[in-house]
């Protein structure tokens, strides 16, 4: 994926990197260009933009993000990229846990919450079915969708149904849809619905937002 390839190419010039610290390279698109001397990872690395670019500069509409996965804080780069883009935000059971009104994602008109959880106590562990029907009606009216995160913890199967009928959900709207994050990734391989989406990047989804400001230079 564009982590481990972009790891490789560092290697290449001398310098190291920590797993944890690839995504938050804030160069690692705009060394790439000139690095790059395989064709094969030059290869991967146009497929990667050439797909991230179509949802982020000019996605199809209605513009439809999944935004899942237990790391909350992680996420809100994403939807500060996508918020004047974005139709809809469909957070998963994890967001039902923000209590701070001050956060940048609760003053958003186009962000959706779960309306019910499936869980332990007042713990929720996946998005309950009223959930799983408001979400997937957007999802079917989609022509775009990117998806982050699982809805729950998929891990246990009695929290897979909501991550599991939202990927159905997106299978049956036809629309072009982009999954990112390891975790969703990971899900899929599971459930061997990986194969039914349009383009799946492994690597971390911000990561893959700098390298769209360097698409000139990977292109020379």
């Amino acid at each position: 994926d564009l982590a481990k390839a972009t790891k490789k190419l560092l290697k290449k010039r001398g310098q190291t990197v920590d797993d944890g610290e690839v995504e938050d390279l804030p160069d690692a698109g705009r060394g790439v260009g000139a690095a790059v001397e395989d064709e094969d990872l030059r290869k991967l690395l146009e497929r990667e933009i050439k797909n991230l670019s179509r949802v982020m500069e000019n996605p199809e509409k209605p513009l439809v993000i999944i935004i899942g996965g237990a790391k909350i804080d992680d996420k809100v780069g994403v939807i500060e990229n996508f918020k004047n883009k974005a139709d809809y935000f469909l957070m998963g059971s994890a967001y039902l846990r923000i209590t701070n009104r001050q956060s940048p994602i609760m003053g958003l008109n186009n962000i959706i919450f779960p309306e019910d959880f499936v869980g332990e106590g007042d713990v929720a562990l996946d998005i309950g079915p009223k959930t799983i029907e408001t979400y997937s009606k957007i999802i079917s009216r989609a022509k775009t969708v990117i998806w982050n995160g699982p809805m729950g913890m998929f891990e246990n199967p009695a929290y897979l149904n909501g991550s599991k009928k939202i990927a159905e959900a997106i299978i049956a709207s036809k629309a072009f849809s982009v999954v990112g994050g390891g975790d969703t990734d990971q899900f899929l391989n599971q459930v061997w619905l990986r194969d039914k989406f349009s383009f799946i990047n492994s690597s971390y989804f911000c990561c893959c937002w700098s390298c769209i400001h360097s698409i000139s230079a990977i292109r020379q």
